[in-house]
């Protein structure tokens, strides 16, 4: 019995001090290559280490948004790294993870490292902790860069989004000759036409993605990108106004239509514009017959010494129509009496 009473008291000894003051039993820390406080880029690995005097029940590691950043969003489940073990497995692990503050901790801000770990006879944890971690990443450079002159001769300057979730803006610096680049806007945009552009002189222009920054959050972040191929406006050269004459400017007449003249006859003849391929053929003319048989009746000149000159062939016609006129007198007599 005394035995038994004197392991009792013992073991009171041991778990008694533990759960009264909590964590006495265990002890976490970090060690190399875990990044000390100050600016955090590209990729690290956290390393965190624990044990127990009894045995580890718990081991815990997260990368957590610092309280004070409250537009940091909460971040996934490959931000932390936990384990369990069973009472009297082991009283020490090491636990570690890979931090890539692009896509792991996608907003730029401040963070911390937390570890904890929990032995089977602690009633609250020990915790060791890495503060004032700020993530820095630089924005992507632009991309997708162009300049061209649009219908009024503006400079348009031109480029692709960018895809952090933190950015501020955009910068245009433009660069005259070879002077150095000067800013000449601040957008949110993807476009800006620059409409105080100097002419006659070579121009480029570049475009800066402005981020947010945890180390300088009053002017951000800053990555720039190509410059633009080069353009130069020419001047425009006022062309000379005209001379006004002094005299009256006098309404404009209409224009005057003349009837058209019709002209005395004449012969074709042949005519190349007629549709024949060779000239018209004449008939044989027999040079006593006039082309006009009644003005050459009418014409005193046809009168030969007091007396008409009738040809022989209107001669002949005026003797068969007499003779008709006979022969009808006489059948229209005849009929009449029979």
């Amino acid at each position: 019995m005394k035995k038994l009473l004197v392991v009792v008291f013992a073991l009171a000894a041991i778990l008694l001090p533990s759960a009264a003051f909590g964590g006495i039993d265990s002890s976490v820390g970090f060690t190399s290559p875990t990044p000390p406080p100050g600016e955090v880029v590209g990729t690290h690995r956290v390393v965190a280490s624990a044990q127990a005097q009894s045995s580890i029940k718990s081991f815990s590691l997260h990368i957590l948004p610092d309280p004070a950043e409250t537009s940091i969003p909460p971040l996934g489940p490959s931000a932390q790294n936990t384990v369990t073990f069973d009472p009297g497995v082991t009283n020490y692990a090491e636990l570690d993870l890979m931090w890539d503050t692009v896509t792991l901790t996608p907003y730029n801000g401040m963070y911390v490292i937390k570890a904890s770990v929990y032995s089977h006879v602690d009633s609250s944890s020990s915790d060791a902790s890495v503060q004032n971690l700020a993530v820095n990443n630089p924005p992507a450079q632009p991309s997708g860069v162009r300049v061209k002159l649009d219908k009024s001769d503006i400079p348009l300057i031109t480029w692709f989004s960018n895809k952090e979730p933190d950015l501020v803006g955009y910068e245009v610096l433009r660069t005259a000759g070879n002077n150095p680049p000067v800013r000449i806007a601040t957008t949110q945009a993807l476009s800006y036409r620059d409409v105080k552009a100097p002419k006659d002189v070579s121009l480029s222009y570049e475009v800066v993605a402005v981020r947010y920054s945890p180390v300088t959050p009053s002017s951000g972040i800053k990555t720039v990108s190509s410059p633009t191929s080069s353009l130069i406006i020419a001047s425009a050269e006022e062309a000379p106004r005209p001379t006004l004459p002094d005299t009256p400017i006098v309404a404009a007449q209409p224009p005057l239509v003349l009837a058209p003249r019709i002209g005395p006859r004449r012969d074709l003849g042949f005519d190349p514009l007629l549709p024949y391929s060779e000239p018209i053929p004449q008939r044989f003319k027999d040079p006593q017959i006039p082309d006009n048989p009644i003005e050459a009746l009418a014409n005193p000149a046809t009168f030969v010494q007091g007396r008409v000159h009738v040809p022989p062939y209107m001669a002949a016609a005026l003797l068969l129509l007499v003779l008709a006129l006979h022969l009808g007198r006489m059948a229209h007599k005849f009929l009449t009496v029979a």
